[in-house]
């Protein structure tokens, strides 16, 4: 598991470095691997433009959600354990979130609304909570 989390760490933070850079238009990905995960990724159609979404999920029983409106938006969820839940949800423009779970029936929650957000949420363990919210 070890090996799996650095590389998973190590693809999150090449993305917040490198898609910035790069012109992207309106990527989704799933990548479930495992039993009873559910992973579904919603994007408005009205004004999209550089979108960009992806969930990679390793265990059991995990939920991800990712919902996007907007231009200039990045998101990604990483899951590798089991009972974890996390979702985003954007609108606006420039606009990053990405969540990392690591471990056993872990909670995290991202809304951003508005121009120019980051958010990133790490979790390694078991029963761990966090929401960010943020509005401009």
């Amino acid at each position: 598991m070890s090996k799996q989390l650095t590389a998973l760490v190590a693809v999150l933070l090449f993305m917040a470095w490198a898609l910035p850079a790069m012109a992207l238009t309106n990527i989704l990905t799933l990548d479930p691997d495992g039993l009873g995960n559910l992973a579904t990724i919603s994007v408005s159609q009205a004004d999209t433009a550089d979108l960009y979404a992806e969930i990679q999920q390793i265990g059991v029983s995990n939920m991800a959600n990712i919902s996007q409106e907007g231009s200039a938006l990045r998101a990604v969820i990483g899951q590798n354990g089991s009972g974890n839940f996390a979702e985003i949800f954007q609108a606006g423009s420039n606009l990053q979130a990405y969540i990392t779970q690591v471990g056993t029936n872990n909670y995290a929650s991202t809304t951003q609304t508005g121009s120019n957000q980051f958010s990133y949420i790490y979790q390694n363990g078991t029963g761990n909570r966090a929401t960010v919210v943020q509005s401009n």
